[in-house]
């Protein structure tokens, strides 16, 4: 009886050292899935930094002169009312 409680324990032992080396496997599997997966999401919100960083370059680029445009109009428009009043008040 000893002798079978002897090998019932070895095989069990050997069952799970088999389970452990198949799930450190699969540990080490997820694990470099999990760091391929995270280096590819910082790439993604480097790329996405430096996108918008173009973006806000890019609409700078074209809403400043549009502005300031538009402020000379204003300036323009701003002198030809005044010059305007004071051809009627003469």
């Amino acid at each position: 009886m000893n002798k079978e409680v002897a090998e019932r324990a070895n095989s069990d032992s050997s069952i799970l050292d088999q389970v452990n080396r198949r799930l450190e496997g699969l540990d080490q599997v997820f694990d470099a899935k999990l760091k391929a997966d995270l280096q590819n999401i910082q790439k993604s919100v480097a790329d996405a930094k430096t996108g918008k960083e173009n973006f806000e370059a890019d609409v700078k680029k074209v809403v400043e002169p549009a502005i300031k445009e538009m402020q000379e109009e204003l300036e323009n428009a701003k002198e030809e009312v005044k010059k305007a009043k004071e051809r009627i008040d003469q």
